[in-house]
């Protein structure tokens, strides 16, 4: 019967250690972002830190291209809305290394904003500052509004 509660005593203090090193970046960041009919509506810093200015540059420069992207393809759709969701891996360089959708809420004709987002993201057409770290960037960006 000690043995059980050994183990338990163990995982009670490894759960007390893993809560007492969590990273505090991991909240919601309350930085504005937007470009023509893009708004930033969400960022959070998962792993890594990331200063809010390097995280207004970086992201403003996403919003740019999504502007972009935006305004070319709602020529040909004009009533495009969306959110476009996802997780990013940033590198200490500031270079994007991966970008995960998910989430995202588009009609199928927006669905090609996001894809070239990505694809532009993944190009290397936007970057952060130096981060001096790595990290994991969760984004949320409403476009056509």
């Amino acid at each position: 019967m000690a043995f059980p509660l050994k183990h338990l005593a163990f995982l009670l203090v490894g759960m007390m250690l893993i809560a007492g090193c969590s990273n505090s970046d991991t909240a919601n960041r309350q930085i504005a972002v937007t470009a023509e009919k893009v708004t930033l509506v969400q960022c959070a810093v998962k792993g890594g830190h990331a200063s809010d200015t390097n995280l207004v540059v970086g992201l403003q420069q996403a919003a740019n291209i999504l502007s972009e992207l935006y305004t070319n393809a709602n020529k040909a759709y004009p009533d495009l809305k969306g959110n476009v969701r996802g997780m990013l891996q940033a590198e200490r360089s500031g270079t994007i290394r991966l970008f995960m959708e998910r989430k995202s809420q588009v009609s199928p004709e927006a669905r090609l904003v996001i894809n070239n987002f990505i694809t532009a993201t993944m190009a290397g057409t936007w970057a952060f500052p130096p981060l001096g770290e790595d990290c994991l960037i969760e984004v949320d960006f409403k476009f056509g509004e």
